[in-house]
């Protein structure tokens, strides 16, 4: 692995935490600048849903780049394949980490409706 890619990998890495405990998406707020109508007047997403997604892709590469670091190049070319496997499936609509944390939450709410709290 040469210097330069780590050090790219470091880069993004970096940004991906800041974004992590800023709580800020810092492509979208790049992005906004491009939008034709003003922000108000699209659909938003459920914070929580873009949350649980943001901390399964931190996860990820960082378990991708520790493995690259490592010296464990296939464990970091699996992490890294199910972060673009993720992103390539939610641009033809479906976003699996919203299924995920959907079926978190629903399993929460039987768990408690189980023990008779709702």
């Amino acid at each position: 692995m040469s210097l330069t890619s780590i050090g790219f990998s470091y880069f993004l890495f970096s940004l991906d935490y800041l974004a992590f405990f800023s709580r800020k998406n810092f492509i979208i707020l790049i992005a906004k600048r491009f939008l034709k109508k003003k922000t108000s007047e699209y659909v938003l997403e459920d914070k929580s849903d873009l949350r649980f997604n943001q901390i399964i892709a931190t996860v990820l590469l960082s378990a991708s780049l520790i493995s690259s670091i490592t010296n464990h190049p296939i464990l970091a070319i699996i992490f890294a394949a199910f972060v673009f496997l993720a992103a390539s499936i939610a641009l033809s609509g479906f976003c699996i980490g919203c299924w995920i944390h959907f079926q978190l939450r629903q399993y929460k709410y039987r768990r408690q409706a189980k023990k008779g709290l709702h």
